[in-house]
């Protein structure tokens, strides 16, 4: 009998409460949902066949993993605020006579209830969807696809297992609420207000500081590598400052409203800023994780849409030339081999002449790692470990030759003349002066001195965006390279590595430039066994190595393509708990403000009145979370730019205008959001 009374409760209860528990069960459908794709995609068999695709299951591991804590995260702010809604109506069936054994008979099926409504959407919702999201992604990485749908119970399984795991820990914190209670707190849980929180002026300061300190480390960081280290802490920095500002800087400046009479004494003002002064320590809370959320929703739309729409520049930065060979030689114990670069170096030209006669845009180049200290390069390894990291520099050393075809000038340099093509924006010019010098060699009297962006397309992905280089341009390079190198090893010192490259362009479809890179690569090898003979002691000194544009782009568009899609999934992620915690905070604050503007309307607030006063108050309070993501936004692009640079993305316009794009869809967004919640507000004051 009880079985049958405390289902039809529960249900009912469920019922008469459904605009508490319908956007909970939905907002649980849609993470259990987006738990069942992520898992279900990282499972799929098709990744072992797609080029690059072993680096799709981790990336989707981590979306599983940001999926699961923002459910804990978001389920756990729902339940708490259902609970409270609840407490009450369970406060008056315990002074009806049922007892607290059988409130928790009661909480467990409106749980169970809830979990099962949850988990069937959810499910049904990932089986449903799980297809066209695997369809999605597989345009996205350029692969055939099929469209049988199929559910993958090993899934199901994992899906049910970490989602009634959750559940039951919910449910186990809401027996412990219930039965810590007592009758006449159950009663009137709901009528609950919080005190009017004092305004701490220090905490207030404390946030602005540390916000500050966020947004300097954020402009201050030059090295992208050093942007991507830090950007953690700056987000933790932000995070805290956020809610410290929200919880306790709102309710100073709700307070200094209050002491300006001329403001605070006008009927819309005053109800509202009398208001939001008395709850503004849990609202700051709420507020401080919309700012959060939408933060969150717009760095990583902005960031992950601009790699995916700008993944061909991506590649063209990272391979400027359709096919690149390289030479490596590392001399070891102090010995440089003179006749082995003589010899080696002509076979590099001789495979591209071979294997590809029609090529274009040939790029020749020598590379050395060095550092710089009063004016003078120094190429061993003693100098450039004790050098500090600010003096590391890449040297490239570019033919005269190649520079005319790339410029289509005709520079002529004399033996003792050389150019220097420079990074803009570092000073390195004033570092150079008159004469470059490396140590070991002849001082080269510089004829000119241009920033390198003359050919900026050749050389952009050399310095990876973050370490300096400077450009020599010189008449024969090899001749000048080698004495340098032999002074060093005379004088004991173990030189850096010194790798010379030849890259060029080619017509074809991508299988015939993988086939000629193929070619090239199989002679290479043969003339590298060749030149060492069967010397059982090779160190690895000397060695050729090819790149194709063509085989590396599929492995590119692979990575660009996942990232768009966690993306999108996440942002979604995002927005479903921005929502959320928007539409309780209205229903809350709907339901807690009816009996103050009921008192208001009897002596004398008009319909009209209360209207302006409702449109203020949720204007104010709803717009300050947009406005400083905003401003968050706007401190934080420096990081992305810098981070996107370790993804070989320089295309400064497109980022821009994605998030300048990001920010206005959200904006539309939020407003339509803003705009139901506050006639959801507007109609539980009116009831």
């Amino acid at each position: 009998m009880k079985f049958f009374l405390f289902t039809h409760l529960a249900a009912d209860g469920i019922r008469r409460n459904g605009a508490l528990y319908l956007p909970y069960c939905l907002m649980s459908s849609v993470m259990i949902m987006m738990f069942y794709i992520l898992n279900y995609l990282q499972n799929a068999p098709w990744l072992d066949s797609v080029r690059g695709g072993n680096t799709i299951a981790p990336f989707l591991g981590f979306g599983v993993i940001v999926i699961v804590i923002f459910s804990v995260v978001l389920l756990f702010y729902a339940n708490t605020f259902i609970t409270r809604r609840r407490l009450r109506e369970m406060g008056l069936y315990h002074v009806l006579g049922m007892g607290k054994a059988d409130l928790i008979q009661l909480m467990l099926w409106e749980n169970v209830f809830t979990t099962v409504a949850s988990l069937a959407g959810g499910l049904l919702l990932g089986v449903v969807l799980s297809k066209a999201a695997e369809v999605f992604l597989q345009r996205l990485v350029k692969v055939s696809f099929d469209f049988s749908l199929m559910a993958d119970h090993k899934v199901i399984l994992q899906t049910l297992l970490v989602y009634v795991i959750v559940f039951i820990v919910l449910m186990g914190i809401n027996f412990i609420r219930l039965a810590k209670s007592n009758p006449m707190e159950l009663l009137k849980a709901d009528k609950t207000g919080d005190k009017p929180p004092r305004g701490n002026a220090l905490f207030a300061l404390l946030g602005i500081l540390i916000l500050a300190g966020a947004y300097a480390i954020a402009i201050s960081l030059k090295n992208p590598v050093d942007a991507a280290l830090w950007f953690f802490v700056a987000v933790i920095m932000v995070i805290i400052a956020t809610y410290l500002l929200f919880v306790s800087g709102s309710v100073v400046l709700c307070r200094i409203l209050k002491k300006n009479k001329k403001y605070y004494y006008h009927p819309k003002h005053f109800v509202a800023v009398s208001q939001m002064v008395y709850r503004m320590k849990r609202n700051g809370a709420g507020l401080a994780s919309i700012c959060i959320l939408a933060t969150m929703v717009l760095v990583t739309t902005a960031s992950t849409c601009s790699l995916y729409i700008g993944e061909e520049d991506c590649v063209r930065v990272q391979y400027p030339q359709e096919i690149k060979i390289t030479a490596r030689y590392n001399y070891s114990d102090y010995n440089i081999d003179t006749e082995l670069l003589h010899t080696s170096l002509p076979k590099v030209r001789e495979a591209a002449d071979t294997y590809c006669p029609e090529r274009t845009n040939g790029f020749e180049q020598f590379q050395t790692y060095s550092c710089i200290t009063d004016g003078v390069f120094y190429i061993d390894s003693t100098h450039i470990e004790q050098a500090p990291k600010e003096d590391d520099r890449y040297l490239y050393f570019i033919p005269t030759e190649t520079y005319n075809q790339m410029t289509e000038e005709n520079r002529v340099l004399a033996d003792d003349e050389c150019m220097v093509l420079y990074q803009p924006n570092t000073g390195e010019e004033r570092r150079i002066g008159t004469a470059f010098t490396i140590s070991g060699g002849k001082p080269m009297q510089i004829k000119d001195t241009l920033p390198y962006t003359v050919i900026d397309k050749n050389i952009k992905n050399q310095y990876d965006g973050f370490i300096t280089v400077i450009m020599v341009v010189m008449n024969d390079v090899m001749d000048y390279l080698i004495p340098v190198y032999e002074a060093n090893m005379q004088n004991g010192d173990n030189s850096s590595v010194l790798l010379y490259s030849y890259a060029f362009d080619m017509e074809g479809t991508d299988d015939e430039k993988l086939a000629v890179n193929n070619r090239i690569a199989q002679a290479l090898y043969e003339k590298q066994e060749m030149l060492l003979g069967q010397d059982t002691d090779y160190d690895g000194s000397f060695y050729y190595t090819t790149r194709c544009r063509a085989e590396a782009a599929s492995s590119f568009y692979t990575d660009y393509a996942i990232l768009f899609f966690l993306g999108i999934l996440l942002s979604i992620v995002f927005l479903v708990g921005a929502v959320l915690i928007i539409y309780y905070k209205q229903y809350s604050e709907g339901l807690e403000d009816r009996a103050r503007f009921t008192i208001m309307q009897k002596v004398g607030m008009t319909d009209k009145e209360i209207r302006s006063t409702v449109n203020t108050q949720v204007f104010i309070v709803f717009l300050s979370p947009l406005l400083l993501a905003g401003v968050h936004l706007t401190f934080a692009f420096p990081f992305i730019w810098k981070i996107l640079q370790v993804f070989n993305f320089f295309n400064l316009p497109l980022i821009i205008g994605t998030t300048v794009i990001s920010f206005a869809v959200y904006g539309v967004f939020y407003g339509i959001v803003y705009n139901m919640t506050a006639k959801v507000y507007y109609h539980l004051i009116r009831r």
